[in-house]
């Protein structure tokens, strides 16, 4: 969800679908989506925790008038590389038209840095890559996609 406000800013509305898989209690919502709609774009957010394989099925798309990303799996610590398929319809200054693979390399730990940073700014060092502003939206965003509480619009 801080990668879709980050990207995108406040949604105008924010709309959830919850359901439970067929073997849990109806009142535990564990089969979920959440639209989030913009002026010109969606964004959603599923997540089932009963899904067959689902931790090495977790991506991260981006899909666009001028391309497609594609992050998966979004989360990798067995040592293999994180990969990102890219695929544009026109060339730019870093990559021509077409598809690429890009690795970023293995990742251990993808809290260690952000812990690591999080230190740094209690201790003055940096300044927070977001401020209260954005952290407050995404949590009304995610209250809001978990079912809690209803979306209202404006800033």
């Amino acid at each position: 969800m801080d990668w879709i406000i980050e990207a995108m800013g406040r949604p105008e509305r924010v709309a959830p679908f919850l359901k439970a898989t067929r073997d849990q209690p109806g009142h535990v919502k564990n089969n979920t989506l959440a639209v989030l709609e913009y002026s010109h774009a969606f964004a959603t957010v599923g997540v089932c925790n009963r899904e067959a394989g689902g931790n090495g099925r977790r991506r991260l798309t981006v899909r666009g008038t001028r391309g497609t990303a594609e992050l998966c799996p979004l989360e990798c610590f067995d040592g293999r590389p994180l990969r990102l398929e890219l695929l544009l319809r026109e060339g730019n200054e870093a990559f021509p038209a077409g598809a690429h693979a890009l690795s970023f390399g293995a990742v251990r730990d993808r809290y260690e840095s952000l812990l690591l940073d999080f230190a740094r700014v209690i201790r003055g060092e940096i300044r927070p890559a977001h401020d209260a502003r954005h952290d407050c939206l995404v949590h009304e965003a995610v209250l809001a996609a978990s079912g809690y509480t209803e979306w209202r619009q404006g800033d």
